[in-house]
């Protein structure tokens, strides 16, 4: 099977103009694999034209991938990052951040100090200075409004507490026997449904031989 689908690879780069580096590597199941790990077989079919050439080799039977999974769970994934490990570099992220950091942020500085960006700048930190000067000098009498606002409302939070029990003890205390609900009116299942449960079981019958026959 690898080496059918690396020619299958092969006949396709070539086909298409495919200009990028593929390479195949057989990961599992192998035989060394597969006395390793003391996996065991399955008859092969008879249709299967490939399983005298195969037992030649191997021996007789050949062992299914699931046995693996289902005798060591998650040795299959460890096999495919093992496998897949030397493809990719783990070092990559932090290099790149580095060279953002070393080279693409000075000429990112250089080029925003060509332009207005430095002057916009400026402008905002004074705005702020200016802005956070006002705070400061109306930060006392701002809390002192808030103090005195607090002790005025506070005759109307407890008043509105006291309605608030007075309500609640009111709800307690109601007894009311309440009317029926209203039952809700609906068209439901017409003549033509298949099936409806409200039927007996002479009428959904005939339902049925009614739509077998519309049916034909």
């Amino acid at each position: 099977m690898p080496v059918a689908v690396a020619r299958q690879i092969q006949f396709w780069l070539d086909e298409l103009g495919v200009d990028v580096d593929v390479s195949l590597e057989p990961l599992v199941l192998t035989h060394d694999q597969c006395v390793a790990y003391e996996l065991p077989r399955t008859p092969i079919k008879d249709d299967d034209k490939r399983g005298p050439g195969f037992e030649a080799k191997y021996g007789e039977g050949a062992t299914e991938l699931d046995a693996l999974e289902a005798l060591y769970p998650g040795e299959l994934a460890r096999i495919i990052r093992q496998g897949i490990a030397p493809y990719r570099d783990p070092e990559l992220r932090a290099r790149l951040a580095w060279a953002q950091y070393q080279e693409a942020q000075p000429l990112l500085d250089e080029a925003w100090g060509a332009t207005d960006g430095p002057e916009l700048e400026r402008r905002m930190e004074e705005l702020i200075e200016q802005a956070n000067a006002i705070t400061a000098e109306q930060a006392e009498r701002i809390q002192a409004i808030m103090e005195e606002t607090r002790e005025r409302l506070q005759p109307f939070v407890e008043a509105a507490d006291e309605l608030g029990e007075q309500a609640a003890r009111i709800k307690r205390d109601i007894d009311v026997e309440l009317p029926e609900r209203p039952e809700p009116v609906i068209a439901g299942p017409d003549d033509a449904t298949l099936f409806d449960s409200r039927r007996n079981w002479l009428e959904q019958l005939d339902a049925f031989k009614k739509w077998q026959r519309g049916a034909a």
